[in-house]
């Protein structure tokens, strides 16, 4: 068997692919893998931490399915319907690219989503190598990425943050990637100024609309021009308040039973809230994040990027707790930057977010925590402890 079209390439067998906690792993013993598996069948990644199966088996789908759970903060999993080309989308387009070819990608998402996929693809399309860490801690990924000379780090806003109060210094770092949750604009700023000579981008995806487009020009948001013209064939519109999205890199559909966001005339549902400011489209929240306080609606988002312009707050996290009275209340937890008093923090970041927020906004409680849970894909998890 053949690599499918756009993976590995023409790669000398030795060339190392993979490396890190699995071992260096070359093309050679990938392919020769994947020919061991039958061909044109669908696949389903389940929630797996072995990135070599997954290369394995993406390698070996062929004209198959491949079926990915989504990584939502919210509800049960779904499961989506891919093809190898959906998921490979723009990363074709980078192939023969020399100086990705020479890239080191640092895998910080857990290698079944689609995020972790969509890293996997891009080293295996552009004759990179992938670093697999021997585990998905902030500081087992800081270690990694110096051990193993990471140019290029791609990770949800949560992680950056994370990875940040670590100081790590990264030499051989050439790009950082955004992804998976909206960007605010201080921790753009903060990984401007921690990385000064570094690309940054942040890019928008889900599992059920594929990579869409990317922003590279170090603001939060996109351009509110590319709901006039498709951004790389991709389609972008406003409908109620809901980012909907028409996309070449959608999904096939659901394989589990869910209603879909796809609609009759081809555009897609992504359940994201937006808001137009000036020249930009900003991201305000996920629709099944919203929490509802006597009748008034909070996004999580919004006090989250208060309380993070609040000075000493590292990381954020809100969240809706039930009560009686008014149905829910927000809460919030904190971590404070090191060397911070936390209680003083704590003081500054309620009074910050009393001047900035309407009062039912406002959170009742500020915890603050070493760190905030997470999701296998990286995200906060949204429901209350």
């Amino acid at each position: 068997m053949t690599a499918p079209a756009g993976l590995l390439g023409s790669l000398p067998p030795d060339t190392v692919v993979l490396d890190g906690a699995c071992g260096a792993v070359t093309a050679g013993e990938l392919r020769d893998a994947a020919s061991r598996l039958p061909e044109g069948v669908s696949r389903v990644l389940g929630q797996t931490s072995d990135a070599r199966a997954i290369a394995i088996h993406l390698l070996a789908s062929g004209d198959g399915e491949i079926h990915l759970m989504t990584s939502g903060t919210t509800g049960a999993p779904k499961v989506v319907r891919h093809t190898l080309a959906s998921l490979l989308g723009r990363t074709t387009s980078f192939t023969g690219d020399r100086d990705l070819q020479s890239a080191r990608w640092l895998l910080t998402y857990a290698p079944a989503t689609f995020a972790g996929v969509q890293v996997i693809l891009t080293a295996l399309a552009t004759g990179g190598r992938l670093i697999v860490p021997a585990s998905r801690s902030v500081p087992a990924l800081c270690q990694a990425a110096s051990d193993y000379g990471a140019t290029h780090i791609s990770g949800t806003p949560t992680f950056w943050r994370s990875f940040l109060m670590l100081g790590p210094e990264l030499p051989a770092l050439r790009q950082i990637t955004l992804g998976g949750e909206a960007v605010d604009q201080k921790t753009l700023d903060r990984l401007r100024n921690a990385f000064p000579k570094v690309r940054i981008v942040h890019i928008y995806a889900s599992t059920e609309a594929g990579a869409l487009f990317r922003v590279d020009d170090g603001r939060s948001g996109f351009p509110a021009s590319w709901l006039e013209q498709p951004v790389g064939g991709v389609g972008l519109r406003i409908r109620e308040g809901e980012l909907q999205v028409r996309s070449p890199r959608r999904m096939e559909g659901y394989a589990s039973a869910h209603e879909s966001p796809l609609l009759e005339d081809g555009w897609l549902r992504t359940g994201d809230l937006v808001r137009h400011e000036g020249d930009r489209i900003q991201f305000a929240g996920r629709k099944d994040t919203i929490i509802n306080v006597g009748g008034m609606k909070v996004l999580p988002l919004e006090v989250e990027e208060v309380l993070l312009m609040a000075e000493g707050v590292a990381e954020a996290r809100v969240m809706g707790v039930a009560n009686p009275m008014a149905g829910q209340l927000v809460v919030a937890e904190i971590v404070v930057e090191p060397g911070r008093d936390a209680q003083q923090v704590a003081k500054a970041a309620a009074a910050h977010a009393r001047s900035q927020l309407a009062a039912y906004k406002v959170p009742r409680s500020i915890r603050v925590v070493d760190s905030i849970a997470a999701s296998e894909a990286g995200k906060k998890r949204s429901a209350a402890p």
